[in-house]
């Protein structure tokens, strides 16, 4: 970034994008980085009753990792959670009610899970873990996002439809 621009490369292509486009960017160092707040709707969530993950609510899944396979994972499920459009699926925690992470877990055999916790970083909800097993660690990520959306998160949202 030089003064009011941002440089970014994408698939060996350069880019440039005044920063007074650009809401936010979530890097694997700092994290979120919030460039102009009057984009970010800010959800107040201090009075709400109610699941967290109710049907329609905003859920934020983080994804800046420098592991491929949970990035790639991370990357899948808000794919698949965008097109099933039971949540709003949004950019930052400020925006939402509650977290989904993607959980690669390599110890042992390789696996991968779901948390969801509400915004102090409490755990509201654990999924059973999958296997990720694959020799590209893309597909692992990917693989595995998709088993536990298709057995575990369809399954979640069933219990909670009304």
């Amino acid at each position: 970034m030089v003064g009011d621009t941002i440089f970014y490369e994408s698939n060996r292509t350069k880019f440039t994008i005044p920063k007074k486009e650009v809401k936010l960017i979530e890097f694997l160092e700092r994290g979120i980085v919030i460039y102009n707040k009057e984009y970010v709707q800010n959800i107040d969530i201090s009075d709400y009753k109610g699941l967290l993950y109710f049907k329609g609510n905003s859920i934020y899944i983080p994804f800046a990792s420098n592991k491929v396979v949970q990035r790639e994972g991370s990357i899948q499920l808000r794919r698949l959670l965008v097109d099933d459009g039971f949540w709003k699926i949004v950019d930052c925690p400020q925006e939402a009610h509650c977290i989904m992470e993607y959980v690669f877990d390599e110890s042992g055999l390789d696996k991968a899970y779901l948390r969801i916790k509400d915004r102090s970083g409490n755990i509201i909800y654990t999924s059973p873990k999958v296997r990720a097993a694959d020799f590209v660690p893309s597909h692992a990520g990917q693989e595995s996002a998709t088993k536990l959306y298709e057995k575990y998160i369809k399954e979640l949202q069933k219990s909670i439809k009304k």
